[in-house]
This record gives structure tokens, C-alpha cells and sequence, in this order.
């Protein structure tokens, strides 16, 4: 049988579509041939010119005017030089970069700087801050965001068995310790050489695709200066390249004209545009430059708080001091948003959809700038003044009077109608990123204390008034070179720093500007009357017997309350300080004048636990007045190092015994055990030092337990008769010393005048006199009177705020202001300043010669002289305080004062026929 197979079918479905798919395919791999190699040139173009990006535009920050409506502070349109990283803008950098350096530098044009790595005079890191914890830790983020940390760990790793991991993410934090000790070792050239390298490297590798032999030569001979030109903009495109489509800062704030010439050459320069943005100005200049503040750039240790806030690290300008801090939130645009179609160049071809940014909110101040500008004016002519005739009065120098604060407070309502710093800053350097000249910066941030020392020294005849010591050892006390840093630090506070507010946080001994703080306190309590006398024949008896002399005081004779106060009397309120220390009161007899200070916002009581005047400035200092708790407190830690110091030497450079060697300090190498038994050391001993109760048995169990849990002991054999010693040491200073001080009467003689550990701002001061002359309402000190959206509507007003009352008698205070009005008129300590003007308006105050330490002469320092008061006398209207440092005496500031009230009172005055005595004034007189 034959049987027949069954023919099988050749073509069906899945042959199909196996045929389609492959012909399928091969179309899309001869078009995609066609694409990346016939065509691809065409197509990258197409690309680049099509591309869409979003670009943010920065919301212009709010205005800030004075209550007149004068603009302190705004933003205006500048011109802004920009380079945006495409392929070709890289290829062509340096080339592009070298003509774009050749037209700032003709057009005379700052190209923007902020970098922190400086190679001129030499190489160094500066992070714009004296805090060497803070420098170090500034100069660790600087490394590790340029990739420095990650360099470090494949070179460990390549001979350090103990990294056995394979990415730096992985290390323990020991090991990440270890890397950034690494890190810190490695200097500010050695830095600048690895950046340099990084960001040339790949214009140096012939197989990359931005490798040219002329320019490789062009790499290998730019200068110093030149590399590190080239570097600012590197490093800024470095620093955005996680950020998206953003373009970096070559020069900001650039001159129309400027912008005109490089529009011009925009086609010759790839990456290069000329783009408008708003720019902080203030149109003042310095004026009120401690209450407005100043903008700058996010630093590291702040990114991560300003990026949760939605700004952008790396270009945003943010407030950093004064209004502008402390208002940053409201004074802050917000943002708009454009995107655009750009082309291979990066440059904008297209806009295509658009929102506008919108302003930030506007506030105006309580400041009155025709009194700003005319206090300022008046401190530095009374600066000016002093540094001019240093040795007029032969027992003081004031040479050195570069510094000084004015404020003045609306007595009625607590508004700051000025508040003067000096030296003063004009924040429009900071304005824009690398505004700062080589000069400016050095003079802010880096001072030469070697050479403005041997000046100082020269200028002060110091070498003559220092027996026995060369003018390098006073170098070297004066201006001590820090041991971390090998830079010289001003540890005896004689710099001048624009950066500091005198005002807000210049809080120093109030010298007699205190005293009708004490006649208060004596009247209110009824130890004394207005009428009580003491005979002044310029000293004072102490509780020991001994005669405390004022050579420098005239002898006042029998003076009473207010002759007192008029005179200035020594003897009357350190004598009157006694009687109040030995009244049977119910007060703690050292806390008797803080319970009346503190009524009037010096200092508060330990239980406040934020003091303050109230102002909008968080940055406030508030200083606090003499009283158990502080006191205590003080000598704890001061006699506490004097201990320590004896101890870790064996001996005490004033007394003759010698005692074993013991380590109380901090060391690094402690460990746990060590530590701890160090700290109950030491609130131990600051025990006794503050009660006076020796407890011998607890320190030598501390002390045993010391010297056998701490290394450096292990070698020594301690007997019985060396902890005896060391206990004997202990006690001859915290009980026999310090506690016997603390409880001697003239802690509290010396506050009685203003001297001591009291210390306040001259924003205090001023807030002082305001309460104790306008009823007794302490008003909340407040800057800002009202904020306002862009559009004008309404959005919070200040309105007078009492925080507390003093309660006093007012046939009291009007006792205190009767010899407060005999300072300034005949007679009194100001009635040289005030003579004249006293014939037009009846005025009170209160001078104040402030000693800095008793050794000041020996290190060129003088008193702060300082000076308080309010007018009109009958019904105060104004509250006014100024301090000088190195000022000599209080009546020098006198004048200050003066010509703040004939700024005020310029309308009554001009009527009455008054003649200021400045010059200034009377310009202002005749404005």
C-alpha cells in the first residue's frame, strides 16, 4: 500500500509576522543610521535649538523707608553678565573667558567673587568669621562639596587595609573622622592646586573631546591671578551642576554701557548673555547701616535650613543682620518663572510662557533719618575730636576713640527714632556677590593686627608706660597669636568692627550714668531722703578702714541727693550703696539695686528666660546689672581657671608654696571616666568658691579617683601629704579668696557707681531713662511701625505696647530728675555742652566715666565715657543715650546728645532764634 504524506504548509501566521517584524526593525536601524551618522549634525542642532528650559526669576525684595517715607533700602534693574555650560560654550571656555576678561577689565568692571579659597598676598581659606570651630567646619563642607573628601578616600583606600568598603558612603564614622582630619591637613595651595587640576583636566586629555593643543598651552602659562579668574566661574558651574538649567554670575551689576558692548560680541562669545535682574541698593550709603543690616550669600552651614524654604543656595541673596535678618521672611520676593527655548549655545531664542515675579512686603521704620544722619555726624566729629587731641586731659588717652553708639527712643511709646553704630558699613558692598574690594575685605574681615599693633603701641606710648617689657612682649599681650590658628587674635577688645552692632550688643559698665538708679533704690526703700549729705572730699572709707581716693575728682563737699547726682559725687552714692547693703530689708542685701534696675530694664531677674527690650532685632544683647546670683557666678568661673592654672604649673606666681602638679583643664586625650570626674571637680570647688563650705573629705575622693583613672598619673606615686596640699591650695583660693571677696561690701560700693560686673547696651541705657521719665511705663522697644503689601494694602501696624510699670514714686522721680536737670545746667558735669542751649530748653542727664579694667592706661585704654538724658524737661518727649569707647570722660559725649535734641526740637528751636554750634547742624538748620 502506498501511503501518501500530508504536505506541510511553508508559509502561516507566525512566519508572517516574523517577516513584518524584521522588516520593521531594519527600517528603524537604516533610519537610525541615517540619523546618528548621515544627519546627526542637523539633528544635534535641531536639538539644541528646541530645547525647552524653565528659568526662575528672582522677586524683587520689599523696600524699607523711614517714617517719613524716605527709602533706606530698595531694588532697582541691573545688568547681569552670565555664562550657561552647553558642549560648545565648554569647548570654547577659555577663549570665550579671555575676552570676556579683557572687557570687564577695560570697562573697569568687578567680575563677581566669592570664593573663599584667596591666593593673594598668599594662600588661605576665609570664611568670613573669627570663630575657628566654625572656619574649620566651613572649610570641611568647601572640600567635600568639591569632591575632595571622595579624592582622599580612594587614596587611603589604595594603602589603608582598615577601608574596606567600597564607596565612601560606606564608611563608619570613625573612618569618616579620619578622612576629614585628612581633609583639614591639606592647605589652601595644595586646594587651589587640586581644584585647578580638576577643572582643567579634561582640556589637558588628549582623548577628550574638549582637548586642543593651544589651548593646553594657553592652560600651562596663565598666571596665578589668571587661573584663579578663570576658577570663580568653574567653580560656580560646579557648584550648579545638580541644579538644572542655570546660568552662573560673571559680574553682576554691570554698567549699561558695558552690557551694550558685550550684546554686541554675544555671537563670538558661546555661553555668554547679558540678562536684567533686581539688585539691592541703598540709596543712604552707611546711613542707619546697624538697623537695616545687609544681604549675603547662603553660606553652607545654613543651605539645608534656606533649601526646606524653597530658595535656591547658590544664587539667592538672603537678609543676615538687622532689619533685613530679622524681616528676611517678608522683605523676600517671590519668585517667577519663564521658560524659554534655548539653542546650542545656550542662549534664550524664545520666551514662551511667563509668570512675573512679585515684590516682597515694604516696611517702614520708626527711624527718622534727619536725627540718624545728625547723630551720626555727631559722633564722628566727637570721635574725630578726641583722636585729634588725645592727651587733653593728661590722665586719660583717647587716641583711640574709633568706636561708638547712639540711640534715641520716643519716651511716650518706645519707637527707636535712631540708633547709631560706629564704625559703620554701607551694606551696598554686599549688595552684590564679590562686591568687596581686596581692600574692603581685609579691612572687614582681616585686619593685619601685627602692623595696626605696632602702630597702636607706637601711638599710645605704651613701650613707656610698660616698665620692663619690649614692645614685642606688649605685641604679644595686646595681640596674642592664637595657637590653632597662628594668627594673631584682639584679645584685649581695642579693634574697631564694623560688623558689630555698639548699639544692640555693646554692653559695658554704665560708670555713673547709674546713680539715679541708686538714689531710686534709696528713696524708694527710705533709707535716705533728698536732703541726706555727705561730705566729699573725693574718697570714700571702706568697710577695711581705708581711704578709696578719686584723685582725679574735685572735692564737692557737703552735697546732697540731687547736688549729688549734678556733681557726680563718688563718696554720695558708694556711701549710699552701704546704707542700703545694711538696711534690714527684706531683699537680699546684694540683690537690693537689681530689684530696681530690673524695673527698669537693666538686666532682668534669673527667672526671665528671655530678656529683652523688645526690639524687632533678635540679635539683641542685654546686659545685666550686679546682683547675688551674677556675681557668684563671675568670681565661680574666674577663680575656678586661676585654680586650675596654679594647679597644672605646681604653683602660684604670688605666693611662695609649691603643691604636686594636677590637670583640671579640658584635654582631648581624656577619656569618659576622666572627663567626668573633672566636671565634679569642678562644680565642687565653684561650690566652695560661691558658698564659701570647704568639703575637703569629697575632693580628695575626687581627687584619688583622678589620679588613678587618668594616664598621666600612672608613673607618680601620690602620698597623703600631696592631696593635702593640693586640698590646701584649693581652699586658699575658693574660700579664703574668692568667697571672702563675694562677700565684701565693695562689690555692691562699686555698683552703686556704675562700675563692677554690671554692663549694658546703649539701647538699655536709653530704655532706662525713658521709664524712669515719662511715668514709670517700660514701653516695648520697637523698629518697625508698619509693613505693607507691594500693592500699598495694610498689613500690620505697631502700636505702643507697655511691658511693665515701675511702680515708683513719682515725688521720688522727681527728686532724681531735679539732679539729672543740674548735670546739664550751671555747674553740673555737661554745662559746657549745654550752656547755651540750656537758655533755649531745660534739659536733665547724667554723664559716665566708665573704667575699662584697672591696668587700662598699661594697655592703651581709656573709660568709656558715656552720657544719657531726656528732653524737654517738664514733659519728655525724646530719651537719648551715647557711649564712646576710649572716651575719656562722659561730658565728651555730652555734645552727641546735644545735637540730637537741636535735630528733634529744630522747628521750636528755629523759632526761639537758636544757633546751633556745628556746622553741620546748622546746614541741616538751613535745608
Amino acid at each position: 500500500m502506498i501511503s501518501e504524506k500530508k504536505s506541510k504548509k511553508v508559509f502561516n501566521r507566525y512566519t508572517a509576522l516574523v517577516i513584518v517584524s524584521m522588516v520593521i526593525f531594519s527600517a528603524l536601524l537604516i533610519r537610525l543610521i541615517f540619523m546618528q551618522i548621515i544627519d546627526s549634525q542637523y539633528y544635534k542642532g535641531l536639538s539644541n535649538t528646541d530645547s525647552i528650559k524653565g528659568i526662575n526669576q528672582p522677586g524683587p525684595r520689599g523696600d524699607i523707608v523711614d517714617r517719613n517715607g524716605v527709602v533706606l533700602a530698595t531694588d532697582k534693574q541691573s545688568y547681569v553678565l552670565t555664562f550657561m555650560a552647553t558642549e560648545q560654550s565648554n569647548l570654547a571656555f577659555f577663549n570665550t573667558m579671555e575676552k570676556v576678561i579683557k572687557i570687564l577689565d577695560d570697562k573697569k568692571e568687578k567680575q563677581s567673587d566669592s570664593f573663599p579659597l584667596k591666593i593673594s598676598p598668599a594662600f588661605k581659606f576665609d570664611f568670613n568669621t573669627s570663630d575657628i570651630k566654625a572656619s574649620q567646619i566651613l572649610e570641611l563642607r568647601f572640600k567635600k562639596d568639591r569632591g575632595l573628601d571622595e579624592l582622599i578616600f580612594r587614596d587611603k583606600a589604595k594603602t589603608d587595609t582598615s577601608y574596606d568598603v567600597k564607596s565612601y558612603k560606606e564608611l563608619s564614622l570613625k573612618q569618616q573622622a579620619k578622612v576629614d582630619e585628612a581633609l583639614l591637613k591639606i592647605d589652601a595651595e595644595k586646594t587651589y592646586k587640586l581644584l585647578w587640576d580638576q577643572y582643567t583636566k579634561d582640556y589637558l586629555d588628549t582623548k577628550s573631546k574638549t582637548f586642543s593643543q593651544v589651548i593646553k598651552n594657553k592652560i600651562l602659562k596663565y598666571t596665578l591671578e589668571e587661573q584663579r579668574r578663570f576658577m570663580l566661574v568653574k567653580d560656580a558651574l560646579k557648584m550648579q551642576s545638580f541644579s538644572g538649567y542655570k546660568p552662573v554670575a560673571i559680574a553682576n551689576n554691570i554698567a549699561r554701557e558695558t552690557a551694550f558692548v558685550f550684546e554686541e560680541q554675544l555671537s563670538n562669545l558661546p555661553g555668554v548673555d547679558i540678562s536684567q535682574q533686581p539688585i539691592r541698593t541703598y540709596p543712604l550709603g552707611q546711613l542707619a547701616s546697624a538697623v537695616i543690616g545687609n544681604i549675603s550669600r547662603i553660606t553652607s552651614d545654613n543651605q539645608e535650613k534656606y533649601l526646606e524654604l524653597g530658595y535656591d543656595v547658590d544664587t539667592d541673596l538672603v537678609g543676615v543682620a538687622g532689619i533685613e535678618g530679622a524681616f528676611e521672611s517678608r522683605l523676600r520676593g517671590t519668585k517667577g518663572t519663564t521658560q524659554v527655548e534655548v539653542n546650542k549655545t545656550g542662549r534664550i531664542v524664545k520666551e514662551k510662557n511667563r509668570m512675573e515675579p512679585y515684590p516682597g512686603e515694604k516696611l517702614q521704620l520708626t527711624i527718622n533719618s534727619d536725627i540718624q544722619a545728625i547723630a551720626e555726624k555727631a559722633l564722628d566729629k566727637a570721635m574725630v575730636d578726641l583722636q585729634k587731641d588725645p592727651n587733653k586731659n593728661e590722665d586719660v588717652n583717647t587716641g583711640n576713640a574709633t568706636r561708638g553708639a547712639v540711640v534715641v527712643l520716643n519716651a511716650n511709646t518706645g519707637e527707636v527714632l535712631a540708633m547709631v553704630s560706629k564704625p559703620g558699613f554701607d551694606p551696598n558692598e554686599f549688595a552684590v556677590t564679590g562686591g568687596l574690594t581686596p581692600a574692603q575685605y581685609k579691612q572687614y574681615f582681616a585686619p593685619d593686627l601685627e602692623a595696626f599693633g605696632n602702630d597702636f603701641i607706637d601711638r599710645m606710648g605704651l613701650v613707656g608706660k610698660n616698665s620692663g617689657m619690649s614692645k614685642q612682649n606688649i605685641l604679644d599681650d595686646l595681640f596674642p597669636v592664637d595657637k590653632s590658628t597662628k594668627v594673631r587674635i584682639d584679645a584685649k577688645d581695642i579693634v574697631a568692627r564694623p560688623f558689630f552692632n555698639y548699639a544692640l550688643n555693646g554692653a559695658v559698665p554704665p560708670g555713673s550714668t547709674f546713680k539715679p538708679v541708686t538714689a531710686i533704690a534709696g528713696l524708694e526703700t527710705g533709707v535716705i531722703t533728698p536732703y541726706n549729705i555727705v561730705n566729699d572730699q573725693r574718697f570714700f572709707i571702706g568697710d577695711d578702714g581705708k581711704p578709696v581716693w578719686f584723685p582725679h575728682d574735685p572735692p564737692n563737699g557737703i552735697v546732697n541727693m540731687k547736688e549729688a547726682i549734678a556733681l557726680s559725687s563718688n563718696p554720695y552714692f558708694m556711701e549710699l550703696g552701704r546704707k542700703l547693703r545694711n538696711a534690714n530689708l527684706a531683699t537680699p542685701k546684694e540683690d537690693i539695686l537689681a530689684q530696681f534696675a530690673w524695673k527698669l530694664g537693666l538686666g532682668a531677674p534669673q527667672s526671665v528666660k528671655s530678656p529683652g527690650t523688645g526690639i524687632e532685632i533678635k540679635s539683641e544683647s542685654f546686659g545685666q546689672v550686679y546682683n547675688s546670683t551674677t556675681l557668684k557666678n563671675n568670681y565661680a568661673n574666674i577663680y575656678w581657671i586661676k585654680i586650675a592654672d596654679n594647679l597644672k604649673v605646681g604653683k602660684d606666681k604670688d605666693y611662695s608654696k609649691v603643691f604636686p602638679i594636677l590637670y583640671l583643664g579640658t584635654d582631648a586625650n581624656d577619656n569618659a571616666a576622666v572627663i567626668k570626674i573633672k566636671a565634679s571637680i569642678k562644680t565642687t570647688v565653684q561650690g566652695i568658691i560661691k558658698d564659701g563650705i570647704m568639703k575637703d573629705d569629697t575632693l580628695r575622693t575626687l581627687i584619688t579617683n583622678l589620679v588613678s583613672a587618668d594616664e598621666k598619673y600612672k608613673d607618680r606615686n601620690f602620698k597623703k601629704g600631696d592631696f593635702d596640699s593640693i586640698i590646701v591650695e584649693i581652699n586658699r583660693i575658693a574660700k579664703y579668696t574668692a568667697n571672702n571677696e563675694i562677700n565684701g561690701g565693695f562689690n555692691m560700693y562699686d555698683a552703686s557707681i556704675g562700675q563692677g560686673i554690671s554692663a549694658f547696651t546703649p539701647l538699655q541705657m536709653a530704655d532706662y531713662v525713658a521709664t524712669l521719665v515719662n511715668g514709670g511705663n517700660r514701653y516695648k522697644v520697637h523698629v518697625v511701625n508698619k509693613i505693607t503689601d507691594a500693592d500699598g494694602t495694610l498689613l500690620q501696624e505697631a502700636k505702643p505696647e507697655i511691658l511693665s510699670k515701675t511702680g515708683f514714686k513719682q515725688q521720688n522721680v522727681d527728686a532724681v530728675k531735679e539732679g539729672m536737670k543740674g548735670v546739664t545746667g550751671e555747674g553740673g558735669t555737661a554745662a559746657y555742652s549745654f550752656k547755651n542751649f540750656s537758655k533755649y530748653m531745660v534739659t536733665g542727664g547724667k554723664t559716665g566715666t566708665a573704667t575699662y579694667n584697672n591696668d587700662q592706661k598699661l594697655m592703651g585704654r581709656s573709660p568709656y565715657a558715656w552720657f544719657v538724658g531726656f528732653a524737654p524737661f517738664d514733659k519728655p518727649e525724646i530719651a537719648v543715650a551715647a557711649v564712646i569707647y576710649d572716651g575719656g570722660y562722659g561730658s565728651s559725649s555730652a555734645p552727641v546728645v546735644r545735637a540730637v535734641y537741636e535735630a528733634y526740637f529744630k522747628d521750636t528751636l528755629k523759632q526761639q532764634g537758636y544757633v546751633p554750634e556745628d556746622d553741620f547742624v546748622k546746614e541741616f538748620y538751613n535745608k
